[in-house]
């Protein structure tokens, strides 16, 4: 579970999903 992952997995993904979200941002303003 999520749970079970240690910190710096946790830190890992949510780094990724900011960094998706801000890709998904950029794209949708330059379309």
């Amino acid at each position: 579970t999520f749970a079970e992952l240690t910190t710096e997995e946790k830190n890992t993904v949510s780094h990724r999903g900011k960094a998706w979200k801000k890709l998904i941002e950029f794209l949708k303003e330059n379309q």
